[in-house]
């Protein structure tokens, strides 16, 4: 595959529907339901290119109301090319939850995790290797270092919430690891987050009534040069949620054209514990005849939810259905305060 150096130092990538793989966000995430959930996403890009990207995200994580702290496990895939460039990370995260003042609530996050990344030598194809009409010349084998790495990495995270709002963000990559496959020292750059909402419930939940809302929501990327803003709008009537979503920065010119990326429309369906999405990035650049866009699809379940035995924390951003909300019964346990 040409074109390689480009694959090689890629930003990481971003899921279409962010709070269905809630862990591979933030790890202030972690435990932010009333007891243990798991999150799946899937994601296919540019479906109609072969060979192209395809990443996972699986996460399981849990409440402790002893501790007012949450532990998770996540495992995420990004597989560029068909396994040319493959990356891996299994991390251990923890978020520790403070009521700071009535019904707000802080949840610092830390993750440590092991990477894996490997490169398939073979099917890089240089310049050098072509002769005038394209060919490919016999003999050439590109030459490695190294084609795989094993190292640590680290992130932390910060988020504010209540019954109605979130504002949090996200600092990644935090270890400097080298990644090159030569003996030019590349690093993975650092990647920072920056994600908060605004929830308007119109029917609130009462006896036999479903909650039914409008959720307004904004996730910022950058990684070195790249940067990405999600705009979102969220319409929930149990047991559907409707969602459409822009993303872009058109303010932002990259080599002289707007930076207008896709219009993404998401349906999610709520049946007990089990939550479903399907989203499609509809592409609005000049990749749109060619990249079929991207799919992807989420799972959420969540189990052991005794609501009527733990404590009360207010509404919790991606943890029931809808983008924001949660559970929780009447009974206000002590918190610790800040002020």
């Amino acid at each position: 595959m040409t074109g390689a150096s480009t694959m090689l130092h890629g930003q990481d990538p971003a899921f279409s529907q962010a709070y269905m793989s809630p862990l591979y966000l933030s790890p202030s995430f972690s435990g932010l339901t009333t007891g243990s959930r798991v999150a799946m996403s899937l994601r296919d890009q540019w479906p109609s290119i072969p060979g192209t990207y395809t990443n996972v995200a699986l996460s399981l994580d849990h409440y402790v109301p002893r501790y007012k702290s949450g532990i998770g496990l996540l495992y995420a895939r990004d597989d560029r090319g068909s396994g040319l460039l493959v990356t891996q990370d299994v991390g251990f995260l923890y978020s520790y939850e403070l009521e700071v003042m009535h019904g707000i609530y802080v949840r610092p996050g830390l993750a440590f995790k092991y990477a894996q990344r490997h490169i398939d030598a073979s099917r890089i194809v240089y310049g050098s290797q072509l002769d005038a009409n394209g060919a490919l010349l016999p003999g050439f084998v590109p030459v490695f270092d190294r084609q795989s790495y094993h190292k640590l990495d680290a992130a932390a995270s910060a988020m504010i919430y209540s019954d109605f709002f979130w504002l949090g963000f996200t600092a990644d990559h935090l270890v400097r690891n080298n990644i090159g496959y030569t003996d030019i020292e590349t690093h993975v750059p650092v990647k920072t987050v920056v994600f908060c909402g605004y929830k308007y419930k119109y029917k609130e939940r009462y006896r036999n009534q479903d909650e039914q809302s409008v959720t307004f929501a904004l996730n910022y990327y950058r990684q070195q040069d790249f940067q990405q803003l999600d705009l979102g709008a969220y319409w929930y009537m149990a047991p559907f949620e409707l969602g459409v979503l822009y993303r872009g920065l058109p303010f932002l010119e990259v080599s002289e054209y707007s930076n207008n990326d896709a219009l993404v429309m998401i349906l999610s369906v709520t049946l007990g514990s089990i939550q479903f999405g399907y989203s499609h990035d509809f592409t609005v650049s000049g990749l749109a005849a060619q990249s079929g866009g991207a799919n992807e699809i989420g799972l959420i379940y969540r189990f052991n939810q005794n609501y009527e035995s733990k404590p009360y924390r207010g509404a919790l951003p991606c943890s029931g259905s809808g983008v924001i909300s949660g559970g929780g019964s009447s009974r206000k346990g002590k918190s610790r305060k800040i002020f």
